[in-house]
């Protein structure tokens, strides 16, 4: 079937898997030379009185199980599920006829598309039956086949679930524990993050004056809250910019992403240390970072300056008022924040972000009175 197992977790010799279980194996009663693990579960149920539809939804049930126990845990080999045999690895087989056998076939594949949050490539997936030789009646070993595939950053559920199977040696638990989802998620999108920006970093080696591949690598470290390495990066950008005969006041836009991308991290004296290099400090783009970095370090009263110049100049400026708002409000001077907030909705009456903190500064004036 072309599926090469991973010859150190086996320690065999690369193989097919249609060789896992070879013909000589198939016996009923025998022991399988395979152990259980990370790859590779065994799963054995008794079939007396069983009907065949019952064989049929007993093994689709299972599988769902361990498929999603793989799917989260496993990515760079094959995983491998052996109904028919038992946790000692002892061949049992199922008695499981033709008809039974093509409709596991065809329910795998909707299976795959339908039952779980996400559509599943139905190629990721096969399942084979495996004649057991030495028995009354034709009996088979299930084998379900999960291809590696690319590590993601959610987990496989069941529709509707909330539920995460996750592969764990020769166990397959359940987890529930939101935090402890968000904390492996997290860990995988950090080893992604760190994979990519170790790819970019190789190709800036080769191509140290392109900005494009510097701009992709600033958004990639923001996400790692790498601070010094994005100066780092944007600090070369304006000396290739400069190399390239840019008068050094051009180079003020590519200051303000540096300070936005630093007051983003929380390194409120930094980007201020930033601000202070731009040239142009009439700009009111320049204006509006600076008082929301000073705003950040506690020093509101000298941002709603700044905002007022703004105002002044340019009465329709309801974005600059409702920061005022903001502002007003942190300082819990609800009167006047209010006042802010009623003058940018007379503006723009529309703006929700401006009516819910005037709602909410009212809230707060009324509690502070006693009359809420």
């Amino acid at each position: 079937m072309g599926i090469i197992l991973n010859r150190n977790y086996l320690n065999l010799n690369i193989i097919h898997i249609s060789n896992m279980l070879t013909k000589e194996e198939c016996i009923f009663g025998q022991q399988v030379s395979l152990e259980e693990g990370q790859y590779i579960e065994f799963k054995s149920f008794t079939t007396d009185k069983l009907t065949q539809k019952k064989i049929s939804d007993k093994s689709l049930n299972y599988f769902e199980d361990y498929f999603l126990g793989f799917m989260n845990a496993n990515f760079d080999q094959d995983s491998f599920l052996y109904m028919g045999v038992d946790d000692n690895g002892l061949i049992q087989g199922v008695p499981i006829e033709r008809n039974t056998r093509d409709k596991i076939q065809k329910l795998l594949s909707s299976k795959l598309q339908q039952k779980f949050n996400r559509k599943i490539n139905p190629e990721i997936c096969s399942v084979n039956f495996l004649k057991v030789s030495e028995c009354p009646e034709d009996y088979y070993i299930i084998e379900f086949v999960i291809g590696s595939h690319p590590k993601k950053e959610f987990f496989y559920t069941r529709k509707g679930s909330s539920t995460v199977y996750l592969r764990d040696g020769a166990t397959n638990p359940k987890i529930q524990s939101d935090q402890l989802l968000k904390e492996i998620i997290r860990g995988r999108k950090v080893n992604r993050l760190t994979r990519e920006s170790q790819e970019l970093k190789d190709q800036i080696v080769n191509d140290k004056n392109n900005i494009d591949l510097r701009y992709q690598l600033i958004k990639i470290l923001e996400e790692l809250g790498d601070a010094k390495s994005i100066a780092g990066h944007y600090e070369k950008i304006i000396q290739i910019r400069t190399n390239k005969g840019i008068q050094d006041s051009e180079n003020d836009s590519v200051r303000m992403q540096l300070a936005k991308s630093l007051e983003r991290l929380e390194n409120s004296e930094g980007a201020l240390d930033v601000l202070e290099t731009v040239q142009d400090k009439n700009n009111d783009d320049f204006k509006r970072e600076k008082s929301k970095i000073l705003s950040s370090l506690h020093k509101e009263q000298e941002a709603i300056s700044i905002l007022e110049s703004i105002v002044e100049n340019n009465p329709q400026d309801y974005l600059s008022i409702t920061q005022m708002g903001l502002m007003y409000y942190k300082q819990q001077s609800w009167i006047e924040s209010i006042r802010c907030f009623s003058k940018a909705l007379k503006i723009e009456p529309r703006y929700r972000f401006a009516k819910y903190w005037k709602k909410s500064a009212y809230h707060q004036m009324l509690a502070k009175n006693g009359q809420c």
